[in-house]
């Protein structure tokens, strides 16, 4: 008897074991759909249930793992996304990336919502994936290569210009602990190491191409919000002009740019990296994801004094500060040492097969309190945005199980104290009955903010929908029915990413973690030598309380343990058992 399928789905995960060559296709029901959505709360489910504890995250152990969601390949803005995840080996607990690019709709295409990849090959390969079937082919002549080289030749091999490639470059064949996992030359799913447990695998590539996507439900509502968003272009009109990275200079006056690893607050030369600096120097236009009319992708090129190629895009705000204001340097064409540094890294050469192992590491490795100076939670480096004057994303830090990541937390700035008009931000909260809360605060009013906003990144993970598209939390509901047909809602919505959050909690306890790795680096509890945080500090205590409160907001006991209690409210208490 053919299964009943939410709209939006296949209905296939595909299981590939590298180590024997065996490839399965498996079904799932509309029941575990709906419990889990997809894209982050598949990742949560597969991990916590199939990778046992302890297990080496560069062995045959782990599990690298693709998810679609429910709204990946739809003709809509920002869906054109899916997740990346597996036992990370810079953390040693869960990691997962959200990414763009083309490729997810073209494996939803294919005909699948997953792929659990296993094992590993005796042998360099790669996996062609194409409308419900599947190969796995020999790389050796692709091992060693570059993203952009990759692609082509399996293009030609494949005799098809339109296939997407998920794919390593040499620093996940080298399994630099932090190497991104590519898609195309220029997207990436970064933060983890989602690169390096590729290459563990001998997998240079996933390429992907597809002809029937699953039909959604609700047509017109689709088009209902294809509308909405083409009415309201001023929601997203920076980001088409520019990308991420214009507020440069504001961010150095607030203090939010990391400088000289967050020691410092003041650098006159922001302006000279920003996103409007770059378009006005090397831009040479905008790209963007499957369907998507925001465009915010950067496309650079130039030819002094490095010959840059259009083809690996441009650096949007992440990688600006990362590379720029964090390490003192003021030039968009940055510098010699800089790039040097890059290639010993990515090839583990010299002193780049320290640097790759991550900071704390580094620290470990070389003693002398330099661990002091490592910006890390749980092992995973903070991203571009000062805590000291955002204590919400402090809190998210701390707390969030991936390390320190800012995308499944709050920019305070963004949720003060209500408005005339409340913003689009700010209306995420109100039909869940919170408010804004004052700037400053980490009480509990701020805490409880924090948690809606986390629950709502979560489900986007899971939809999986691009964050920086400006729906609100009711608009997610809408969408989801719209696509699956069913009659959900926001409160359905926030309690799956309670289930999903704690699942990816169960996971990192059973690695042993504990409240003391929900914890920010020394450096934030001390002002910035000068600049808009020289007076300006987190406050241990503070920041403790606020944590334990959150642990109890999510039925966490004192230690940052999911109680039993709330195990079996989520229906996930038989997980704990595995």
């Amino acid at each position: 008897m053919e299964q009943h399928l939410p709209g939006g789905y296949n209905g296939k995960i595909l299981r590939v074991n590298l180590t024997n060559g065996k490839l399965i296709t498996e079904q799932i029901k509309e029941s575990f759909c709906r419990k889990y959505i997809g894209g982050a709360g598949f990742i949560a489910y597969y991990l916590l249930s199939e990778v046992g504890p302890g297990i080496d995250p560069l062995g045959p152990e782990n599990k690298l793992i693709f998810a679609a969601g429910p709204l990946t390949g739809v003709t809509l803005g920002g869906c054109a996304r899916h997740t990346v995840g597996a036992k990370s080996p810079l953390t040693g607990g869960i990691a997962k990336s959200e990414v763009g690019e083309h490729w997810g709709a073209q494996f939803k295409r294919a005909g699948f919502d997953g792929l659990i990849i296993e094992g590993r090959s005796d042998r360099p390969v790669y996996l062609w994936i194409h409308n419900g079937k599947a190969e796995i082919k020999d790389a050796a002549h692709l091992w060693g290569t570059n993203t952009k080289e990759t692609q082509e030749t399996i293009r030609s091999e494949l005799a098809d210009a339109r296939i997407r490639v998920a794919m390593i470059g040499p620093g996940g064949e080298n399994m630099v602990k932090y190497a991104c996992l590519m898609h195309g030359p220029f997207d990436a799913a970064g933060r983890g190491g989602m690169g390096a447990v590729m290459g563990s695998k001998n997998l240079k590539a996933v390429a992907v191409r597809g002809d029937t996507m699953p039909p959604a439900a609700d047509k017109d509502g689709v088009k209902k919000m294809v509308d909405w968003l083409k009415a309201n272009t001023e929601l997203y009109k920076a980001f088409s002009d520019y990308g991420t990275g214009t507020p440069m200079a504001r961010f150095e006056q607030l203090g939010n740019l990391p400088i000289r690893n967050f020691r410092d607050s003041a650098f006159p030369g922001a302006d000279k990296i920003g996103a409007v600096t770059l378009k006005e120097t090397i831009s040479v236009g905008m790209d963007g994801c499957f369907a998507c009319p925001v465009r915010c992708k950067k496309m650079v090129a130039c030819e002094k004094p490095y010959q840059v190629d259009r083809a690996y895009g441009g650096p949007e705000y992440e990688t600006i500060a990362a590379l720029g204001s964090a390490c003192g340097i003021d030039n968009l064409n940055n510098t010699d040492g800089m790039l040097k540094m890059i290639e010993l890294i990515a090839r583990r050469e010299g002193i780049g097969d320290l640097l790759a192992e991550g900071s704390a590491r580094i620290a470990e490795k070389i003693g002398h309190g330099t661990d002091a100076f490592a910006a890390h939670v749980k092992k995973l480096e903070l991203p571009m945005h000062d805590p000291r004057i955002s204590k919400g994303l402090g809190l998210g830090y701390m707390v969030n199980p991936h390390g320190a990541d800012h995308m499944d937390s709050l920019i305070d700035i963004f949720y003060c104290e209500m408005t005339e008009k409340p913003n689009v931000v700010v209306a995420d909260a109100l039909p869940l009955g919170f408010e804004p809360a004052p700037y400053l605060d980490i009480g509990p009013r701020k805490v409880a903010l924090f948690k809606v906003v986390q629950t709502k990144r979560f489900i986007a993970d899971s939809l999986v929908l691009c964050l920086l598209l400006p729906y609100s939390y009711t608009q997610y509901a809408e969408i989801t029915a719209a696509v699956t047909g069913w009659d959900t809602s926001v409160m359905e919505q926030y309690r799956t990413a309670e289930r999903i959050i704690t699942m990816c909690r169960l996971f990192n306890v059973r690695e042993g973690f504990s409240a003391e790795d929900d914890r920010l680096p020394a450096r934030f509890f001390q002002p910035t030598r000068d600049g808009a945080l020289s007076n300006t500090s987190l406050d241990d205590e503070e920041m403790e309380k606020a944590k334990c409160y959150y642990y109890h907001l999510m039925g966490w006991d004192d230690r940052g343990n999911p109680m039993p209690q709330k195990l079996e409210e989520l229906g996930i208490d038989h997980l704990a058992a595995k």
